[in-house]
């Protein structure tokens, strides 16, 4: 049975009880989960993160299973922020990458599933779960 890693050390408050609520649903399901920074994770371990940029250094660094937390638009709020199309690029890149290898991908909100599937022209329904905060 593989282990539940969570890594939620870049979170805010908010955040961090979410992915606290999930170890513990996960928990509950009767399967191991520990957080990142208690445990040294496996390669057979699944990732279980709250950021884009965080679950790509994973899967650099050799960890294929990933469930991945989608609560903004990354792409689009830095584009808002610093008003860089190479930047929006770059990072709608990264995310289309995560999007497509994670195993399971929570949202907060149909709509934001719906943002996804619109923007990536990619089926994600069969492994997403929309988890409101």
């Amino acid at each position: 049975m593989p282990r539940f890693v969570f890594d939620d050390r870049h979170a805010c408050d908010v955040t961090e009880a979410y992915m606290h609520l999930l170890a513990e649903a996960v928990r509950q399901a009767g399967s191991p989960a520990v957080d990142a920074g208690e445990a040294a994770p496996s390669r057979r371990d699944v990732m279980v993160t709250d950021e884009v940029l965080v679950a790509l250094r994973y899967r650099l660094l050799g960890y294929r299973r990933h469930v991945v937390w989608i609560q903004g638009l990354v792409p689009e709020e830095s584009y808002m922020r610093h008003r860089s199309r190479l930047r929006r690029f770059v990072l709608s890149r990264i995310e289309k990458y995560v999007l497509r290898r994670a195993e399971l991908l929570l949202f907060v909100s149909q709509e934001m599933l719906l943002h996804y599937e619109r923007k990536y022209r990619r089926p994600l329904g069969s492994k997403s779960f929309v988890m409101p905060c």
